[in-house]
């Protein structure tokens, strides 16, 4: 059996481990999501696009940038876990 101090320890490098996998996806979803902004822009400058996009007012568009706000540590509580 287990020493609670080691079962503590276990619990606490999946939370480590369960928190890094979560800042992967969404490090991979903001690529995801800024390639089609990057792609839309090079097509708008490319010809023929170029031209229905000059006709048609169509501008470049922005990448996501999180807020500073949203960029804060986030919490988490290791109370449940003793």
């Amino acid at each position: 059996m287990a020493t609670p101090n080691l079962q503590t320890s276990d619990n606490f490098l999946e939370l480590q481990q369960e928190l890094a996998d979560v800042e992967e996806k969404i490090a991979y979803a903001r690529r995801f999501y800024n390639h089609n902004p990057q792609a839309y822009n090079i097509r708008i400058l490319s010809i023929p696009a170029l031209l229905v996009a000059r006709l048609c007012r169509f501008g470049p568009v922005e990448y996501f940038q999180a807020e500073s706000t949203d960029r804060d540590a986030v919490l988490v509580s290791t109370d449940l876990l003793s």
